[in-house]
Order: structure tokens, then C-alpha cells, then sequence
């Protein structure tokens, strides 16, 4: 397995590929982590995804990780009732700045024939929703427990943006007992997405896990996981 740690304008990230040419062939991932973790919390899942031939890119979300907020543990305590606004910020920053990623990638030769996926997990998500309303050139998403509605409002929130969502094959997961980002507002996302586009059945789908909450059961991780990989294989 390949690994390279580099920085990519202001982002820190984690370069993953098992053979450069068949990942680039089947398409590159960027990756984004959940609230206050960092992009090497999620290296089991890069080699997972290399080791099925994708070219991943594991990214610190911005406040996050090599790029740390001085005052993160303020921002991001439990008791700070600004703390989603801080989130909020930092998943709009993080989310505008994958079209330089993307430049730069596709500059090297990593990036062939638009093959551009993004997900992530929890903040991750939010981040990925977000993602597909600023960089057209995503073409494939997986969102995991996390919602295209933001809990204030704010005019960047995904929800707003049903147009951005024309070309996108987007498969959201959601934890069914999920008190943290409760599943209802991906669930009726999907539905918005279901009325409005007549190819909606061919490019959307939405998986809720019954017995799962925000930390998906091993089971449904599991199949969390295969269900991705699926869904980047066959429309990356």
C-alpha cells in the first residue's frame, strides 16, 4: 500500500492507493472525518477503499487535526452552546476548499475523466452534502450519519440547494435511532430529491439502519461500508 502525508494548499491529507494507475482508473475519494477526530482516525477505511482500487484522499477537516484550532477544546466543548456554529463554519470552509484539491490533483494526473467522489462520516457528511452545492465536478457522494439540513439556519445549508443535486449519484446511510443527527431530515431529503427528479430511483438512495445509532452496530457498518464501495464501483 502506497501513503503519502503532504499538505495540498492550507489542507493536511493522506494520499492512499494500492497501484496509481488502476486507482486512478477507478476514481478518487476524498474523505472527510467526524467532530473533533482527525484524518487518522479513519486509516483503516483508506486501506479498505485502496485496497478496492480507488485512489483515496483523507482529509483534516478545517479547526481539525495538523491544522488544530488553538482554542479547539473551548470551541468544541459540550457546554458551549455556540459549539454546531463553530462545526457549521468549519464544515462550509472545509467543503469550499476541495475545488483546489481537486485542481491540484487533476493537475498531477491523479484525477482522469471526472471520476470524483466524496464522503464522510457525521461532520463528514454535512461536509460532503455541502461539497456537491459548491464543486460540480462531484459526481458520486456517501454521506454517513449526517444531514443535508443544517440545525440553524444559514443559507449554505444543502437543503436550499435542491438544483445543485441534478447530476450527483448520491447515497446517503443513516443511523434509525441516531439522537445526535437524528435520520429524519436526510430521510426526507431523499424524498424532495425522489419529487423533483424523474431519474431519481437510478441516482439516489437512502439506507436507514434500524437498530443503529450515530456509532453504527459492527453489523451495519459492515454493510455500511460494502454498500459504498458498490455504489463507487458501479457509477464512478
Amino acid at each position: 500500500m502506497n501513503v503519502i502525508k503532504e499538505q495540498i494548499k492550507n489542507a493536511p491529507v493522506y494520499i492512499v492507493y494500492k497501484e496509481l494507475e488502476e486507482a486512478k482508473k477507478n476514481g478518487c475519494i476524498f474523505f472527510y472525518h467526524g467532530l473533533t477526530s482527525c484524518k487518522d482516525d479513519n486509516i483503516k477505511e483508506y486501506f479498505e477503499l485502496a485496497r478496492d482500487g480507488f485512489l483515496v484522499v483523507g482529509v483534516d477537516n478545517v479547526y481539525h487535526g495538523e491544522r488544530k484550532h488553538p482554542e479547539f477544546e473551548t470551541l468544541f466543548d459540550d457546554n458551549n452552546p455556540m459549539r454546531r456554529q463553530h462545526m457549521l463554519d468549519a464544515v462550509v470552509a472545509t467543503a469550499t476548499e476541495i475545488s483546489e484539491l481537486i485542481d491540484e490533483l487533476t493537475l498531477r494526473g491523479w484525477i482522469v475523466d471526472g471520476k470524483i467522489g466524496v464522503m464522510g462520516i457525521s461532520m463528514g457528511a454535512h461536509i460532503t452534502y455541502t461539497a456537491i452545492t459548491k464543486e460540480p465536478r462531484i459526481k458520486v457522494a456517501t454521506p454517513i450519519v449526517g444531514s443535508p439540513k443544517y440545525i440553524f439556519e444559514r443559507p449554505e445549508s444543502p437543503h436550499l440547494h435542491l438544483d445543485k443535486f441534478d447530476k450527483i449519484y448520491l447515497l446517503s446511510q443513516t443511523g434509525g435511532i441516531d439522537e445526535v443527527v437524528p435520520p429524519d431530515n436526510a430521510r426526507e431529503f431523499h424524498q424532495r430529491l425522489a419529487d423533483e427528479y424523474g431519474d431519481a430511483s437510478r441516482r439516489f438512495r437512502y439506507i436507514e439502519y434500524s437498530k443503529s445509532g450515530h456509532g453504527l452496530l459492527e453489523e451495519d457498518w459492515k454493510m455500511c461500508m460494502t454498500n459504498l464501495k458498490e455504489w463507487f464501483h458501479k457509477y464512478l
